[in-house]
């Protein structure tokens, strides 16, 4: 996208695992050009139609500018995986610590329900499990992947865990248009400096998916795993896991413990069954200026990851499509 009034578009896509069940070398290259074609479109348009709606909506906030994540790496399985805030990294992390020291792990008898209160065997403060970014080189041939969950979806567990349970969203509390408006301030704040660094505890859970992972150079690397809290999309989640961890030779043993515990289990802090989900839900599905932010906040994540568009509305939906044409 643009900085400073200078585009710029995916680097490196160089791939990195040498087979794929789910794609091939030339289906991930395809689609990381492809994107790179549609951000070309945002800024400079082919038709008129698309210029026109290009031109009313500059104010999206822009995807692929970076911002912290977290990287776990499980060495023995040359394994890595990128944490996205309220994408299931609660689980994420937990799988990850077995992969990475699993005799520990079972020593003190952990479960992957474990939640962030409980003595952890891994620690963020762990640079061979919690690595930076700029580490990740020293390990060859890793196998990426990532959970992604619809925006709109992510952003009501946000909004309940952060905001309207922890109290933690500036001083808005459950007014969710307050919430909104100041996550868009804020992010918009960020992409005009970013700095990883100074990035807050907001920023980073209420961030578009594409500023996590360095996606502007890695997309073409990941496996990205789309999960839901329905039995049937948690189900298909975990059967693309499992494959990926077969594929990198971890036991049937530990497969069949990941398996088992990530379809039945469900962490403290998890909002998809909470009394006030049902309300939080009702007013994004109805209240306009609250689904006006989040269309502009997680435009660009419908369309590069190409999740379901049903419930946005239709003028965005159009945009999409016209887009996805060029795809």
């Amino acid at each position: 996208m643009t900085k400073n009034g200078h585009l710029f578009l995916l680097t490196n896509l160089k791939i990195v695992r040498k087979q794929s069940a789910d794609r091939s070398k030339n289906r991930i290259i395809f689609q990381a050009f492809a994107i790179n074609f549609i951000v070309i479109l945002y800024y400079y348009g082919m038709a008129s139609e698309i210029r026109q709606l290009r031109d009313n909506h500059l104010d999206f906030i822009q995807p692929y500018v970076n911002i912290r994540s977290d990287l776990f790496i499980a060495p023995k399985y040359k394994i890595l995986s990128c944490g996205i805030r309220k994408s299931m990294s609660q689980l994420l992390i937990n799988i990850m610590c077995l992969l990475h020291n699993e005799t520990e792990f079972q020593n003190q008898n952990r479960s992957l329900n474990d939640t962030w209160m409980s003595e952890r065997v891994c620690s963020h403060k762990d640079p061979e499990f919690h690595i930076p970014q700029k580490n990740v080189e020293q390990y060859q041939n890793l196998t990426k992947f990532a959970f992604i969950r619809d925006p709109f979806d992510r952003f009501i567990s946000f909004y309940l865990h952060v905001c309207k349970n922890d109290n933690g969203c500036w001083d808005c509390g459950d007014n969710m248009r307050c919430v909104v408006r100041n996550v868009y301030k804020s992010l918009k704040s960020y992409e005009n400096d970013p700095d990883e660094a100074s990035s807050s505890s907001i920023d980073r859970h209420a961030a578009p998916i594409t500023w996590n992972c360095n996606f502007q150079e890695t997309f073409s690397q990941y496996h990205l795993i789309k999960i839901g809290f329905d039995y049937q999309s948690r189900h298909a989640a975990i059967t693309q896991l499992t494959d990926i961890l077969y594929t990198n030779r971890v036991s049937d043993t530990l497969i069949t413990k990941i398996s088992n515990e990530s379809m039945t289990g469900e962490t403290l802090h998890g909002t998809h069954k909470s009394v006030g989900r049902v309300q939080a839900e009702q007013q994004v599905n109805e209240d306009s200026v609250v689904r006006e932010y989040l269309h502009k906040i997680y435009f660009f994540d419908y369309l590069i990851f190409n999740f379901d568009t049903n419930h946005l509305d239709d003028e965005y939906k159009q945009l999409l499509t016209s887009w996805k044409l060029f795809k």
